[in-house]
């Protein structure tokens, strides 16, 4: 387990280090580099990951493969984690790349299945740096937004392996019948993202509808947590101001 002398969350500003340059800053940015990796990928979703189209499927590959690189990066400083996250990152991407050549199933279970695996892992060690600070900072706040946007690959993972395995789970009353639509690197063109997205900021347009019971449990549940976090992490935020405030003025 981490413990506090091995803390993911501290940067250069925090503890002494040794390094200089390049390399400390990045350190000193992991989060920010892994928001930035997500951000990239949610922008250029729309563009790339059609099935008939097989250089933007190769391009996703190599954009997913860098969100896997940076969140290694992030949380992969001690030991402790890396030893986890980077067999699953390494797995992940051989699914994924194999999944490129051999259109089977299997493949594209195995691909989201290790895919969930290792942004849930991720997501649990920030979410336990996160809770254990004193103070909040710049690596705080980014850390913190880096939860919230793997909460959406996270769940876009999770509605896209629920379409593949039980076809159908989707309607969308707008655009008719359309196979693949949810599946990552078919013809979803980040549909799986931008419905991720919709749900956990409970907008709701109405223009994609879970209909299995699978499905609709899945997004209920990303609603909730989504919702859930934000008013946690708000209140943690607020706390440790409140009481780095305090102890400035005592």
């Amino acid at each position: 387990m981490l413990s506090a002398s091995t803390d993911i969350m501290s940067v250069d500003g925090d503890d002494p280090v040794d390094e200089e340059g390049l390399v400390s800053e990045m350190k000193r940015q992991r989060f920010a580099i892994l928001n930035g990796a997500i951000l990239l990928i949610l922008a250029t979703a729309p563009y790339v990951g059609g099935g008939q189209r097989p250089f933007a499927r190769a391009l996703f590959v190599v954009l997913f493969a860098l969100i896997l690189v940076s969140a290694v990066y992030a949380v992969g400083q001690q030991w402790h984690a890396r030893k986890v996250v980077v067999p699953l990152a390494v797995m992940t991407s051989i699914a994924q790349i194999v999944g490129l050549f051999r259109d089977e199933l299997a493949f594209f279970v195995v691909f989201h299945a290790l895919g969930i695996a290792v942004v849930l892992f991720v997501i649990l060690l920030i979410l336990r740096q996160l809770f254990s600070v004193r103070r909040a900072d710049y690596a705080t706040i980014n850390a913190a937004l880096c939860v919230y946007l793997l909460m959406a690959v996270l769940w876009a993972l999770a509605y896209s392996l629920t379409e593949a395995l039980s076809p159908g789970s989707f309607a969308y009353p707008l655009a008719g019948d359309v196979p693949g639509f949810m599946r990552i690197g078919d013809e979803s063109r980040g549909i799986p993202l931008y419905y991720s997205i919709v749900t956990m900021t409970t907008l709701g347009y109405g223009d994609i509808l879970p209909v299995s019971p699978t499905a609709r449990m899945v997004a209920s549940m990303q609603a909730m947590f989504g919702q859930v976090y934000l008013v946690v992490l708000v209140a943690r935020l607020v706390g440790l101001h409140i009481s780095r405030t305090s102890g400035e003025s005592a």
